[in-house]
């Protein structure tokens, strides 16, 4: 995310660092998951909107800044300073023209993190990849499709993006929204921990190609005590490392 150079070059960077820093396996299930065949398990959680900027340090980041960008339009007038974040991810033009909203994080020129909200369907089926049933009534507002540079995570940024994100919703008089997380996202399940967020539903999502399927499926108690495994055991790793 951090070059201004569109289509393959930009891939093939993201590629090069990811593959440097999680290994090359790891970058051949990535790549088959996203783009041929993905089955998991989806958790959804409701986060209620306390934290702010005001209770999370600024992400360490060089010349930092962060802007909101609600439409086409203003990311057209970002693109002439600074890289035009659209290039990285097929989904964000049509998801501005449907209302989808995206905080974008910069070092410099470059984006370094691009983090949305949604406050209707229409935009939250133009934006999430997850298939979940979006519902206003039942969900409020919808945050998530967090992306980070690799050379970038572990910065602050996701909770940076979190608190940005959450104090916009307030603005707007939404005191929570739902998010979704899939089973095996340590990193994210120890930040909806963090959050207070709460875990509400459960969904199976396969995707071939370019189909998705969304299965909405039972909470169990052994779902909560598997969650609450995970973040035991990232806190732990974490501490260790």
């Amino acid at each position: 995310m951090s070059s201004s150079t569109p289509g393959t070059s930009s891939l093939v960077r993201r590629a090069t660092a990811h593959a440097r820093q999680h290994g090359v396996l790891s970058l051949l299930r990535t790549a088959f998951r996203r783009y041929v065949f993905n089955s998991r398990a989806i958790y959804v959680f409701m986060c209620p909107h306390d934290l702010t900027t005001e209770g999370v340090d600024k992400p360490l980041v060089a010349n930092f800044r962060a802007s909101f960008v609600a439409s086409n339009d203003e990311a057209d007038e970002l693109a002439r300073d600074y890289d035009d974040f659209r290039l990285f991810d097929k989904r964000a033009r049509p998801a501005l023209d449907e209302g989808a909203v995206a905080l974008c994080q910069y070092s410099g020129r470059s984006v370094v993190n691009v983090a949305w909200l949604a406050t209707d369907q229409p935009a939250h089926a133009a934006i999430d990849s997850t298939g979940l049933p979006f519902d206003v009534a039942t969900h409020r507002a919808w945050t998530g499709r967090v992306n980070t540079a690799p050379a970038y995570e572990g910065r602050g940024l996701f909770r940076y993006a979190c608190a940005r994100r959450f104090e916009y919703l307030l603005s707007l008089g939404i005191d929570e929204s739902c998010t979704c997380v899939a089973e095996g996202n340590a990193r994210s399940h120890v930040m909806t921990a963090s959050l207070g967020c709460r875990l509400v539903g459960k969904g199976h999502l396969v995707r071939l190609l370019w189909r998705t399927w969304w299965h909405t499926g039972t909470l169990a108690r052994a779902d909560e005590e598997a969650i609450r495994e995970a973040v035991a055991s990232a806190r732990a790793n974490r501490r260790t490392s």
